[in-house]
């Protein structure tokens, strides 16, 4: 597994957590 493929998960992650937790927010 490519290190760059590892980058993309958790920056996919880190940018789904923000939006559920802006969800939550409003």
């Amino acid at each position: 597994m490519r290190m760059s493929a590892i980058y993309e998960v958790v920056i996919f992650t880190a940018s789904l957590s923000k939006v559920s937790q802006n969800e939550f927010t409003n």
